[in-house]
C-alpha cells in the first residue's frame, strides 16, 4: 500500500511539475509581446536613480558601474571602473553629488551645508553642475537614456529568430530575443550574422541587456548599494 501511495505522489508531483513550467512559457506572438517590452524599456529610461554595470568581451577584467541615487533632492553618485589584475584589483572613482564639509555629519547638517561637487579621480573637488556630471564621457556612456535609447524602436525595426521566441515569461521575468533592421542603430552590430540580442525585464523594467554571444552585458537595477561621497 505505502508502495502505491509513493508512485501516486511521484505521478502527482510530476504532473504538477510540468503544469507549472508550461505555465511559466508565454508563447505569445511578437504583436502581443511588443507593448510590454516597449513599456519596460520606457520605465527603465524614466528613472531617477538607478544602477548600472557594463563590461563586454574586448576588456574582460574591466567592468565599469555607475549608482546614481537621488534621496529627498538629494545627488549622491560614484563611477567606478574596476580594472581586475591577477595580484589586485585597480578602482578608479568619480564622485559627484551633494557633498557636506568634513566634520559635518548628515544628521547635523542644513540645507545651506550641501554644495554640489565633483571629485574626478585624483583631480582636487571642485563645484559642478548635473549636466557637467552628466557630460563626462565615461558618465555619459552609462546614462540609461543612451543605454536603452537604441532598444527603444518601431516594432518594424524588430525582427525575431527563427527557433527562439521573442517572449519567454517567467513569473515576473520578461525575456525578449530580436534582431534589429536599422544599420544606424547601435545595437546593430551585435544582431548580424547570426547573432541576437537577449534583453531581460523584471516587474516591467528592462534589467539585463547583452547579446547571444556575450559580447557586452549591462546589469541595470534601480536600486544600488549604499554610497557615502567624500567630505569637502
Amino acid at each position: 500500500m505505502k508502495k502505491i501511495k509513493i508512485i501516486i505522489t511521484v505521478l502527482v508531483l510530476g504532473i504538477f511539475t510540468a503544469a507549472l513550467l508550461c505555465s511559466c512559457t508565454d508563447s505569445g506572438n511578437k504583436a502581443d509581446n511588443f507593448k510590454s517590452y516597449s513599456e519596460a524599456v520606457a520605465a527603465g529610461m524614466n528613472t531617477e536613480s538607478f544602477y548600472i554595470k557594463y563590461s563586454d568581451s574586448t576588456s574582460p577584467n574591466v567592468t565599469q558601474k555607475l549608482n546614481y541615487a537621488v534621496t529627498d533632492g538629494l545627488i549622491v553618485a560614484v563611477y567606478d571602473r574596476e580594472t581586475r589584475g591577477s595580484v589586485s584589483t585597480l578602482h578608479d572613482y568619480i564622485y559627484f553629488g551633494h557633498a557636506l564639509p568634513e566634520g559635518i555629519k548628515a544628521s547635523d547638517a542644513d540645507a545651506d551645508d550641501y554644495r554640489l561637487t565633483l571629485f574626478k579621480y585624483s583631480d582636487t573637488p571642485v563645484s559642478a553642475t548635473e549636466e557637467d556630471f552628466f557630460a563626462i564621457p565615461e558618465i555619459s556612456a552609462l546614462l540609461p537614456v543612451n543605454i536603452l535609447n537604441g532598444l527603444n524602436a518601431d516594432e518594424d525595426e524588430i525582427t525575431e529568430v527563427d527557433g527562439v521566441e521573442f517572449c519567454v515569461t517567467r513569473g515576473e521575468v520578461d525575456t525578449y530575443s530580436f534582431r534589429l533592421t536599422d544599420p544606424s542603430n547601435p545595437y546593430y552590430r551585435y544582431t548580424v550574422d547570426g547573432n541576437y540580442l537577449i534583453v531581460r525585464a523584471i516587474q516591467g523594467r528592462v534589467n539585463k541587456i547583452t547579446d547571444n554571444r556575450s559580447s557586452f552585458t549591462v546589469y541595470f537595477d534601480y536600486v544600488g548599494p549604499k554610497t557615502v561621497l567624500p567630505g569637502l
